[in-house]
């Protein structure tokens, strides 16, 4: 029998844990590849978690299109397994194999990064961009707006 009181408890300390090194994100430290991967890994178990209870997350906005990617979920599963599986296609940037790992890219850049015929770029002025391949999640459209929603839409589990 599963523990509703329980499930929820874990799936709160695991978005409270990405609300305290979040801002790692906006810093140059060297460790904000690993802050990030971190934040993408607990984001896709308490997403694939609220999925599995009928409690799916599936806002679109700022989304790239992909065939992949429907829905803010899609995109957090797809970025999360970027990161954590090294030698992934996920992490190519085009068709040529040409891989990527973490650039983050600060504000509106229209002309971003260029690498053979793709250009990454973040298109709002108040955002940071976060990539792995050709895959873009922004740090307040996405990251942040999910840390903020989250703990109302895991406590009205029941």
């Amino acid at each position: 029998m599963l523990d509703i009181d329980m499930i929820k408890r874990d799936l709160n300390m695991e978005v409270e844990r990405c609300k305290k090194i979040v801002n790692l994100l906006n810093s140059n430290c060297i460790c904000a590849e690993s802050v990030f991967i971190e934040i993408l890994i607990r984001l896709a178990l308490v997403l694939g978690k609220l999925k599995t209870m009928g409690h799916e997350i599936s806002w679109k906005e700022d989304l790239q299109s992909k065939a992949e990617i429907s829905n803010i979920s899609d995109l957090v599963r797809e970025m999360r397994n970027a990161a954590c599986h090294i030698e992934s296609n996920s992490r190519s940037v085009d068709e040529s194999a040409t891989k990527s790992v973490f650039n983050r890219i600060v504000g509106n850049r229209t002309n971003g990064i260029k690498i053979n015929t793709v250009e990454l770029n973040c298109e709002y002025d108040n955002d940071v961009a976060l990539f792995y391949g050709n895959l873009r999640i922004y740090l307040n459209r996405h990251i942040n707006k999910l840390l903020d929603n989250l703990p109302n839409i895991i406590n009205t589990i029941s």
